[in-house]
């Protein structure tokens, strides 16, 4: 049997911490780059997609039951993670711009 490399309850501590920290730069960018705030928004729902799929198969895991690509809660983690990664790349774009224009106006 397979063993996760992290507890379901480690891994909601560094969810936890992880969001504060989405939460921090969801204040910032609502004040000084307003053109991300809905990636922001969209990418902090798909980590709450990710974390309540991944803890299900960290349960399962600690639970003794083998979990891979077929389970559900496997499949839904693997997107969110995706899209994640894609929201991402999008928000640093948009960071970007944001910052240039700020720059070009002064």
């Amino acid at each position: 049997m397979r063993e996760a490399a992290i507890s379901k309850s480690e891994f909601d501590i560094k969810y936890k911490g992880l969001c504060e920290k989405v939460d921090e730069l969801r204040m910032i960018v609502d004040f000084y780059a307003t053109d991300a705030t809905s990636i922001c928004d969209e990418i902090y729902g798909k980590m709450n997609i990710f974390w309540g799929n991944f803890s299900n198969v960290l349960y399962l895991t600690e639970n003794g039951k083998e979990v891979d690509h077929r389970d559900s809660c496997f499949q839904k983690a693997h997107e969110a993670a995706m899209e994640i990664g894609k929201k991402v790349e999008l928000a640093k774009s948009r960071l970007r711009n944001s910052f240039r224009s700020h720059l070009a106006a002064n």
